[in-house]
């Protein structure tokens, strides 16, 4: 897990509501780290995000459309 200076940190009470076997995967994961799950999300929080911030132009790339058909999804996957 990268070190990241306390100087750095923004304090950003959350509720997250997950499934009971995520979170037990989530609590292992804090014991085999040996650190708190407050950290094991930070981590994971960092890690979805980091490339977001940094490169704009993956948001700019992507299109949803409103609505689309059964031969427009096979036509996408070709």
């Amino acid at each position: 897990m990268k070190y990241i200076d306390p100087a750095e940190l923004v304090l950003l009470p959350t509720i997250i509501s997950v499934r009971a076997d995520t979170a037990q995967v989530l609590r292992e994961m804090a014991n085999d780290m040996d650190v708190s799950m407050d950290e094991v999300l930070s981590a994971l929080a960092e890690d979805s995000v980091s490339q977001l911030g940094s490169n704009k132009l993956f948001l700019d790339d992507v299109f949803i459309p409103d609505r689309c058909s059964a031969q427009d999804l096979l036509d996408s996957l070709e």
